[in-house]
């Protein structure tokens, strides 16, 4: 029995294109594993799966089902493609990566449900009873001056019971450093870290001190908890994020979804977004950072409260930053931050990456290098993936749709053509 290569939500296939962008990846690796990379891309584009079943169907093979998944699995052990597919997609992707650039960093748990045979799985307590995962950590870059598309660098996943795990943050170092040396430093990092590895927990603190410490490259990562030194004397993040003054302020505009505010029309709400930064240390080194604190008002309020559930986020900027001018655009780009991982996670969750059904560390490892892969070729090469509209800008969407505020007349007159 055949299998069928149709998959009706699959994007346009370009077997050429895609052939190519393979042939790049496997260069020199010889006949067969060339036509396992080949056959791993196509099939995971195809199929829209990870489940080796699946893509095996998807490559429509005159020959059994269960012969071709016998032969892409046996393929999957080949270990050392790990390095050489994931090293090329980031050289690829790390060409095309500016001094502007926003080198995204953002950690996850893929969960695998109630599974037991697993080779390294991790019971999570995070994630409740009967659920398992490793961690990922992801990394792309975004342009905020192409607003439209991301470029997937970096795909790392490790298993905190592999008996070469040292720790998170130094699995989090290990990527942002493949990244940093392929990027030759070029870029900002901006490290989101998932809510059950918060930055300034008492146990997973040492993440953000780690690569603080020891990254080179220009870093903003987001602060939940923890202390600081400032002016000699230790203090809460949450009491400094609550007393740091915030005599900046810059107009946005938030483009909120038909149906969320709503029911048929999308909308755009004007946002004062107030800001100030603080400089302190961190206990134990002399390494400089600056606490961000932004706060938004919406144009219809009238007062200025914290206590009234404004939305105030803040974030750690290595070095110090105190002029408005240097402080405006790490917090224009940290909530261009969001659009990016969102449309990430959106593009990630057609392959449904929980649904694997490898029994090895090595071959789960692979796998998601493939899929990455994909994502890189949907993305930058076949463009099939973009962000629609970013949430938060510092000029009015363009569009037809409602505002709660007034468009300059002279706007309003170039929309009207």
């Amino acid at each position: 029995m055949t299998g069928s290569a149709e998959n009706e939500n699959a994007p346009a296939f370009d077997e050429g294109e895609i052939a190519r962008f393979a042939g790049e990846l496997s260069d020199g690796l010889g006949k067969v594993r060339s036509k396992f990379v080949r056959d791993m891309l196509v099939g995971i584009h195809q199929s829209r799966s990870v489940n080796l079943t699946e893509i095996a169907r998807s490559l429509g093979e005159d020959i059994e089902l269960h012969a071709s998944h016998k032969r892409l699995s046996r393929n999957l052990a080949r270990s050392e493609l790990i390095d050489v597919v994931g090293s090329r997609m980031l050289a690829s992707g790390a060409a095309q990566v500016t001094e502007n650039s926003l080198l995204i960093v953002h950690c996850y748990n893929l969960v695998k449900r109630f599974a037991t045979k697993m080779e390294y799985l991790c019971d999570d307590e995070s994630e409740g009873v009967g659920l398992s995962s490793y961690q990922i950590c992801e990394i792309v870059a975004y342009d905020a001056g192409d607003r439209d598309r991301y470029t997937p660098l970096a795909m790392h996943l490790w298993s905190r019971l592999d008996p070469n795990y040292v720790s998170d943050e130094v699995e989090v170092h290990h990527a942002l450093h493949l990244v940093e040396r392929a990027t030759e430093g070029r870029g900002t990092f901006y490290v989101r870290t998932k809510q059950d590895m918060p930055l300034w927990s008492q146990a997973g603190d040492a993440v953000a001190r780690h690569i603080l410490r020891n990254i080179e490259s220009r870093l903003v990562t987001s602060v939940y908890e923890g202390e600081f030194i400032v002016d000699g004397e230790l203090h809460s993040t949450t009491d400094l994020v609550a007393s740091t003054e915030l005599p900046f302020g810059k107009m946005m505009f938030k483009y909120v979804a038909a149906g969320i505010l709503d029911e048929k029309l999308p909308m755009e709400l004007a946002l004062f977004v107030h800001f100030g930064a603080r400089c302190m240390r961190i206990p134990g080194s002399d390494a400089p950072v600056t606490l961000v604190v932004t706060q938004f008002q919406h144009q219809e309020s009238k007062v200025h409260n914290r206590e009234k559930g404004e939305a105030v986020m803040s974030f750690l900027v290595r070095g110090h930053v105190t002029d408005r001018e240097a402080i405006w655009p790490l917090v224009r780009n940290f909530y261009s931050v969001i659009d990016a991982v969102n449309a990430e996670r959106n593009h990630l969750s057609e392959f449904n990456l929980s649904d694997f059904r490898v029994l090895t560390y090595d071959r789960l490892r692979l796998l998601t290098t493939f899929l990455e892969a994909v994502i890189y070729y949907e993305t930058v090469i076949a463009g099939n993936f973009r962000i629609d509209t970013p949430r938060l800008t510092q000029d009015p969407h363009k569009g037809d749709h409602i505002r709660d505020f007034m468009l300059p007349p002279e706007t309003a007159r170039a929309e009207s053509v």
